[in-house]
């Protein structure tokens, strides 16, 4: 009985010493989940006549070793952006179990075995793999910067607005879906401008005296002319109080709602040329540029703006406008620039032909740009340049552009002595040449567009038509025989003839009186350039057409030339 107890006994013993020995060669096999529970496990080879608690340690560690690292891996892998662990996963790989036991260094790795405890991390980092590129959706926010762009699309909404003409012997005529109409009480002789003040409201420069639009009506504003100026006005300016400056031949003015506040150019430093254009920043600084100089009024005296900062070829001063935002861009005859602080340029890239004319600019309420270049005209949208020309008549017919003027709703009024021609949206195109819209017979000398324009554009009628008719004399005697040249604007500089290039042009004889006589031409204004022994000779003068009316020859009188 006693021997089969200690039997019994014994092969009790040799089953704990066998458990305990698999349990050894389990750690061994796995190091890395060990590793995590030596801290706990290191007693048991102390605690081996207390085999009976043996069977209990491996159930209790099972439950503790995953809810313990499960908690745990998700915590440390947040902030330490698991890309970085990943690479030490495979250091604490059980393949090289030394490592794992060796050094107590593995403290180090122990606190890293809960990580090296990859088997199942990994998985859990496979869950949060999207979590860990959210860190990247930052670089990702440049969308978020480009949102920033909604103040462009701001304008787009620009709403519409109605165009308005400046035509000479007509008046200012405005334009909106009903159609055209001569506003009452808007000069019709000798117009120098328009534009639309801080206030919305339209003022014009007529020959001496300042208008604004008040309901339906033009109402005078400021009356100048060589009695209070000295010269009659040429550039308008509205301050952003509504004061008014002009420019004139004498200097510039101030008229500040009484009387006007004149000072003399030979009085302001660097002033160098003709006065070309004239306007007043968002902080009420007038801007001057003449030529080769341009002047800013800052507080009580006006200094020169160093143009060579620019580096433009060409140094003359063209245009000088505000975009919507309140820069300053000054346009030379072959590029446009940005003002900005210190007086520095920034170059606008326009695009224009390689030898450009450049010589108005004009900006929508949106940032879109409107250029003249001689026969071309440039309309930049987005950063990007579309170009017409009207050379030969290719995109469209102009005889010396007067206006091209951007509106928000992406299209390009251009204005000539021959009519108006709208480009856009898109490819769209609409013409109004001279004749097909009696609001606008004559020269169109300037436009303004408010906001987006007209919602939709009004159409023009069949071209009226009318006749002239005149007589050639010479010291006092009739020139019989002579060619005759009817256009717009004859040229003094010509390859051929004064009226070759023109879009819209008239070639007769004089009869054994002198008389010649043009049937069947678009009413509108005219000049006359005449061959005789001498040569071509052409008039000062565009006004022939002035009394045309449809349907009959208008009588022009006599032209009396003289010997050389």
């Amino acid at each position: 009985m006693i021997e089969r107890t200690r039997l019994q006994l014994a092969a009790g013993l040799l089953a704990a010493a066998s458990f305990l020995s698999s349990c050894k060669s389990e750690s061994a096999d796995k190091p890395a989940p060990q590793a995590a529970a030596t801290k706990p496990a290191e007693p048991a080879p102390k605690g081996e006549p207390a085999p009976e608690k043996a069977p209990k340690a491996p159930e209790a560690e099972a439950p503790k070793a995953p809810e313990a690292e499960a908690p745990k891996a998700p915590e440390a892998e947040a902030p330490k952006a698991p890309e970085a662990e990943a690479p030490k996963a495979p250091e604490a790989e059980a393949p090289k179990p030394p490592e794992a036991e060796a050094p107590k260094p593995p403290e180090a790795e122990i606190a890293k075995a809960p990580e090296a405890e990859a088997p199942k991390a990994p998985e859990a980092e496979i869950a949060k793999a999207p979590e860990a590129e959210a860190p990247k959706a930052p670089e990702g926010a440049a969308p978020v910067a480009e949102a920033a762009a909604p103040e462009a699309p701001a304008v787009p909404t620009a709403s519409a607005g109605p165009a308005y003409f400046a035509v000479d012997k007509r008046g200012i005529v405005r334009m909106d879906e009903t159609g055209f109409k001569v506003i009452p009480g808007s000069p019709d002789n000798l117009l120098k401008g328009m534009q639309l003040g801080p206030d919305g409201a339209l003022y014009v420069i007529g020959f001496e005296t300042v208008y604004r639009l008040e309901g339906e009506k033009m109402k005078a504003v400021a009356k100048g002319g060589y009695k209070s100026l000295g010269s009659s006005p040429d550039q308008l300016a509205i301050a952003p109080n509504g004061h008014i400056w002009v420019g004139t031949f004498k200097g510039v003015a101030l008229w500040d709602g009484n009387e006007w506040q004149k000072e003399d150019k030979t009085t302001l430093p660097g002033f160098d040329g003709m006065m070309e254009a004239f306007v007043v920043d968002k902080a009420g600084r007038p801007w001057l540029g003449a030529s080769k100089s341009l002047l800013v009024k800052d507080g009580a005296a006006w200094r020169a703006v160093d143009l060579s900062k620019s580096k433009a070829r060409m140094l003359w001063v063209k245009d000088v406008q505000l975009s919507p935002e309140g820069v300053v861009h000054v346009l030379f005859g072959d590029a446009l620039f940005a003002l900005g602080d210190g007086d520095t340029f920034t170059k606008v890239k326009v695009n224009a032909r390689d030898y450009p004319q450049l010589s108005k600019v004009r900006f929508a309420s949106n940032g879109d740009i409107g250029i003249v270049d001689y026969e071309h005209v440039h309309h930049v949208t987005g950063g990007k340049t579309k170009s017409y020309s009207a050379d030969k008549g290719e995109d469209f017919n102009a005889d010396r552009i007067t206006a091209a003027v951007p509106d928000a709703s992406g299209r390009l009024w251009v204005g000539s002595a021959v009519g108006v021609t709208v480009f856009g949206p898109g490819d769209a195109k609409t013409d109004w040449p001279s004749g097909s819209v009696p609001e606008l017979i004559g020269s169109v000398v300037d436009i303004v567009v408010a906001g987006a324009g007209p919602a939709k554009l009004a159409e023009g009628g069949p071209i009226a038509k009318g006749g002239l008719t005149g007589k050639l004399l010479k010291d006092g005697e009739a020139m019989a025989g002579v060619e005759v040249e009817l256009c717009t604007n004859p040229s003094s500089y010509f390859k051929k003839t004064p009226c070759h290039d023109a879009p819209v042009k008239f070639a007769v004889t004089t009869d054994a009186g002198g008389v010649w006589t043009v049937n069947d031409m678009p009413l509108g204004n005219y000049g006359i350039a005449v061959k005789d022994t001498d040569g071509w000779r052409v008039t000062l003068m565009n006004d022939l057409g002035d009394g045309m009316k449809e349907g009959k020859v208008y009588d022009t009188g006599s032209l009396k030339l003289d010997s050389k």
